[in-house]
């Protein structure tokens, strides 16, 4: 996927991000939305950049802060920009 584009490549930095942050190493996890976050921001993808705060998100439930998990999630269902 890296190799297909930018926009395949950030969606191949997202699936990595995902994968990672649910069930794996946190830190790959949080590299990986970087790399999927550089890729999403310049064209100004609403929806890549959602899902990788929903990675921050998931990271922050991990890690037992419940509450900011809870509001980054709520802000990211507020925006209406998403696509």
């Amino acid at each position: 996927m890296a190799e297909g584009g930018v926009s395949w490549a950030a969606e191949g930095w997202l699936h990595v991000a995902l994968g990672e942050v649910r069930v794996g190493d946190v830190k790959l996890a949080l590299q990986a939305m970087d790399q999927a976050r550089k890729r999403f921001g310049p064209p100004g993808d609403r929806r890549g950049l959602a899902l990788c705060d929903e990675v921050k998100a998931i990271q922050l439930r991990r890690l037992g802060d419940l509450a900011s998990s809870q509001r980054l999630f709520s802000d990211i269902d507020a925006r209406g920009d998403r696509g």
